[in-house]
């Protein structure tokens, strides 16, 4: 009995951290990564999911053919999911009005007919099929950087702050930046600040850890 059960426990652990991935990925896409209660819930089913993965995982897979069509039967119902996901909602918030969604969506389903043919397991492919993903989706990150170069979100504007200083060679740690949400709401209101905090220059300090204010400079 345990013979044939096996195929069926060695896949669990893999099975589990694959939905932990899915679960994560459901969850940045709703409400684009802001707080809200189903987000959190796919978060912590992600955490559960883990968990269970990691707790489960007590020797290495025997690498039976059931267990490994299983598990790739898992992956691909997965990743058409993601797919799906990013067909069917937006790609951003702050899209400019020449951003060409027809070519974003033709981008998402070549990765998805690329993974196809890697899960196919085609032995011709094996070598060619995950470079060329690669290449796909950088230029689906190139696109989304053309698409939103410049959203309307704090952190972009503290990062390209701290890169401006840091190629002038001054502290990040001490630059200031405009408020551009101009609600109390986000940050600690200035003293002295009533009627115009938009115009106010913020120190760093007060959004965003040191950690975060150095490593974008590298990227750009």
């Amino acid at each position: 009995m345990w013979s044939r059960l096996r195929p069926l426990a060695d896949v669990i652990p893999l099975a589990c951290l694959t939905l932990s991935v899915v679960a994560l990925g459901h969850a940045l896409q709703i409400a684009n990564g802001f707080y809200d209660s189903t987000a959190l819930r796919w978060l912590t089913l992600a955490f559960a999911f883990c968990a269970a993965g990691v707790m489960s995982s007590t020797r290495a897979p025997a690498g039976s053919s059931s267990a490994g069509l299983t598990l790739r039967l898992i992956i691909i119902a997965a990743i058409g999911w993601q797919v799906i996901a990013l067909l069917t909602a937006p790609p951003g918030m702050y899209l400019t009005r020449r951003a060409n969604l027809d070519l974003f969506k033709a981008f998402v389903i070549a990765e998805g007919a690329i993974i196809a043919v890697g899960a196919a397991g085609f032995k011709r492919l094996d070598r060619s099929w995950f470079p060329v993903l690669l290449f796909v989706h950088l230029l689906l990150g190139r696109w989304m950087l053309t698409a939103s170069p410049t959203p309307h979100i704090d952190v972009v504007v503290v990062h390209r702050a701290a890169i401006e200083a840091l190629l002038q060679g001054l502290n990040p740690y001490a630059i200031t930046f405009q408020n551009i949400y101009g609600r109390r709401r986000w940050f600690l209101q200035p003293r002295g600040c009533h009627r115009r905090p938009r115009d106010v220059r913020l120190p760093v300090s007060t959004t965003q850890p040191a950690a975060r204010r150095t490593g974008p400079a590298l990227g750009r």
